[in-house]
């Protein structure tokens, strides 16, 4: 699958449907109250959307191939969640 941010497109691995599930419930989880997120909980999804996903830090650079910032780095694993749970028109 292919993911873009900030006019890089990233290829992800493809989760299977039962993969899927597992990070939506933890989503559910950590999203159960919008107005006080568990950061560690949050943190921990977006770490295993990047395994899953099976970025490497050698793939995490911008367009001119300069490290993403950390910042960068979350916005990155949460569009590559969004398109994973379907939640926005998957990159082509």
């Amino acid at each position: 699958m292919k993911v873009v941010f900030n006019d890089v497109e990233y290829s992800v691995k493809d989760l299977s449907y039962q993969e899927k599930r597992k990070l939506w419930h933890k989503s559910i989880i950590v999203m159960s109250d919008e107005d006080n997120i568990d950061q560690e909980l949050y943190f921990g999804m977006m770490d295993e959307v990047e395994k899953l996903a099976g970025i490497k830090e050698k793939d995490l650079v911008d367009k001119n191939g300069d490290p993403l910032n950390m910042g960068e780095i979350d916005l990155l694993m949460q569009e590559v969640f969004q398109n994973y749970m379907g939640l926005k028109k998957k990159s082509k």
